[in-house]
């Protein structure tokens, strides 16, 4: 439990700006979650997924990818190749290759994330448009202008659906 609250107060910290303070939160969680539970659990992937996400918001990709990798193998082992937390890890992956200037690896990344989310919530699911959002960003680049236009188009929708 010490884990999941350091690791829930670091979130709060990094949604707050306050990222200087959200990492060594994030990596004392990591390390008592692996400690409480092994290297392999769920747990331990959203520590390192969260953390990714930190290093990544920081322009700090070289760090970010391999513990989105990580993060992304321990979800597939432990929960399922079409499990929602894959689908966020694929996307979170996904979005740093995006950020990094190769949107030509985070397609299928991003593609694969959209699958097992619509599998799993159906077309009208509210967090599906966030993805949605990210696949266009990724496409805009490779000059896939109407597909990402019709990706846009469908985050409105359902956006539009929320409201």
């Amino acid at each position: 439990r010490l884990g999941t609250a350091i690791n829930n107060l670091a979130l709060l910290y990094q949604f707050r700006g306050r990222l200087a303070e959200a990492a060594p939160l994030y990596e004392r969680a990591l390390a008592i979650r692996e400690r409480a539970v092994g290297g392999d659990h769920p747990d331990v992937a959203q520590t390192l997924n969260n953390l990714a996400n930190l290093y990544r918001d920081q322009g700090e990709f070289d760090r970010a990818e391999p513990l989105f990798r990580r993060a992304l193998a321990i979800r597939e082992t432990t929960l399922g190749s079409d499990h929602q937390d894959v689908a966020w890890s694929l996307r979170d992956l996904g979005v740093l290759y995006t950020d990094k200037g190769d949107p030509g690896s985070a397609l299928p990344l991003l593609e694969r994330a959209l699958e097992i989310f619509r599998r799993a919530h159906g077309p009208d699911h509210p967090e599906l448009a966030s993805i949605l959002t990210d696949y266009a960003a990724a496409l805009e680049p490779l000059g896939h202008h109407e597909e990402a236009a019709r990706s846009v188009g469908e985050a409105a929708r359902i956006e539009a659906l929320v409201e």
